[in-house]
């Protein structure tokens, strides 16, 4: 992360065979990152391992610095259904692996993983001819009280519901998010820049992947913000033209929300579909039902590379170079600017 020194207050180490904060090389150690945030400890070193917690981090200026995505993981298994103590379906929000409600939180070199088995769960499903339910499982939520949040080379890993951007402002750089249905979602802004985007296999029976479900609220100019990112997919077995680019989510048919996704300098893999973008339908708890079309969002598209590109039509809007001007990192996450924020200095060309 060029120009940002960090400094740790506590090392977390799975390695360390102790949890009471003995020092080592100079700095409390704790085996449980759970166990240093409630210790009150901060700036978190969190070395190589896999850490099988789940975490609320619910103060400001929070930072876990790993040792990289590919070596230091935090991952749990809840799901949409998963019941908690009283025998209640956690939903989506609740199952997040690590939740984030507190201002200025930064990680870098980590990943972030829900590990339920959602190609299973899906096949059980299908098998016994049961509903498809249940089976979101987000590895990453913020929400209320979230904002200024900073991801770098980071990687958030899933099927359906990844990454939950709920509240607040979002910049993800050099990031891999990977998922099958709706794996980027919510109210928040957040802009995702040099990122790989991931569509991930879950064998039979096949199914239609859409990677973005933004709930953007009508007062708000910006909801994901794609900048350079690369739209792959995970194995060569997942079908050409089966991705969808996004829906527009309306939660519980709020009619306040009015969905914002820009894809803008991106390279496309097969996988996505030709039409680009999908409908979504929605209930409100009076069961009023509402099916929402990709033309009443705001979805677009600039400068689309690849054999995912696809031509000008009602569902696929391609702006102009003067309209793709306005959706920039600094002008999506205004007054968040580089200026104030020693976090967002981009690395020296």
């Amino acid at each position: 992360m060029a120009d940002y020194h960090f400094q740790p207050d506590a090392c977390i180490d799975q390695r360390s065979g102790n949890d009471n904060g003995e020092p080592r090389d100079g700095l409390p150690c704790f085996t449980h990152i759970s166990t240093a945030l409630q210790r009150g400890y901060s700036n978190l070193l969190i070395r190589c391992g896999c850490y099988h917690e789940k975490i609320l981090v619910d103060r400001d200026h929070v930072t876990f610095w790993g040792e990289g995505a590919d070596i230091t993981t935090i991952v749990h298994g809840d799901a949409h259904g998963t019941l908690d103590d009283q025998g209640v379906p956690l939903g989506s929000g609740g199952s997040a692996t690590v939740t984030i409600s507190g201002y200025g939180f930064t990680a870098y070199g980590i990943s972030f993983e829900n590990s339920f088995d959602y190609p299973g769960e899906q096949r059980r499903q299908a098998i016994n001819g049961i509903h498809q339910s249940g089976l979101q499982a987000v590895a990453l939520r913020t929400t209320a009280g979230s904002d200024r949040a900073l991801f770098d080379q980071c990687r958030f890993q899933g099927y359906q519901d990844t990454l939950f951007l709920d509240a607040g402002r979002h910049y993800l750089r050099t990031c891999t998010i990977g998922g099958t249905i709706d794996f980027i979602f919510g109210a928040g802004t957040a802009v995702f820049e040099h990122c790989c985007i991931v569509s991930r296999e879950v064998g039979q029976p096949p199914i239609e992947g859409c990677i973005t479900a933004p709930s953007t609220k009508s007062s708000v100019k910006d909801g994901f913000v794609f900048l350079h990112c690369t739209l792959e997919k995970e194995t060569p077995s997942v079908p050409d033209s089966s991705v969808f680019l996004g829906r527009p989510w309306h939660p519980g048919g709020d009619t306040q929300a009015w969905p914002a996704a820009v894809f803008s300098h991106c390279k496309m893999g097969a996988h996505i579909k030709t039409e680009g973008w999908t409908s979504m339908h929605s209930r409100t708890k009076d069961g009023i039902e509402a099916v929402w079309q990709p033309w009443q969002a705001r979805f677009f598209e600039y400068d689309s590379r690849g054999p995912g590109q696809g031509p000008s039509s009602l569902s696929r809007v391609l702006l102009t170079p003067a309209q793709a001007a306005t959706h920039t990192c600094d002008l999506a996450l205004e007054p968040w600017i580089a200026a104030e924020d020693p976090r967002l200095q981009r690395p020296s060309a």
